[in-house]
């Protein structure tokens, strides 16, 4: 079996080179998954596995000057979250 590659197709990869471009673009619009594969004739699967491709930095090196917190209890149980 051979496997061609093209300059619109990784070797050994199906989804042209654009429509991964196109994912991320979307992803970064926050548009919804099933959106993007709505529109772009690809599985919710697909795009997920581009999702999960993304890499997202943390800089904990610094933090806001001031931060508040939101105390709530649910079912007698106290639920902190900060923002």
């Amino acid at each position: 079996m051979a496997v061609a590659e093209t300059s619109l197709v990784k070797k050994n990869h199906q989804i042209p080179r654009i429509i991964n471009q196109k994912i991320a673009q979307k992803l970064i619009e926050k548009t919804s998954m099933t959106d993007i594969a709505h529109q772009l004739s690809i599985s919710t699967s697909t795009v997920l596995r581009k999702f999960n491709d993304f890499r997202f930095k943390h800089d904990f090196s610094r933090l806001p000057e001031i931060m508040s917190w939101d105390v709530e209890t649910v079912r007698g149980v106290t639920v902190s979250i900060g923002r």
